[in-house]
């Protein structure tokens, strides 16, 4: 899935800032939380187990 994409971008990026991690947003951080209030066969589409 993606968010595990961009989880591992910044991790590799640790200690830099977002703009030098491009791209380095935190957006999947509010996707994960949106995902806890979606039916079950849609939130499995967003968020890792």
């Amino acid at each position: 899935m993606i968010i595990r994409y961009v989880k591992k971008i910044i991790k590799d990026g640790e200690g830099k800032t977002p703009t030098e991690i491009a791209p380095g947003t935190k957006v999947h951080e509010l996707v994960e939380e949106l995902a806890k209030y979606l039916p079950e066969e849609i939130h499995k589409k967003y968020v890792e187990k």
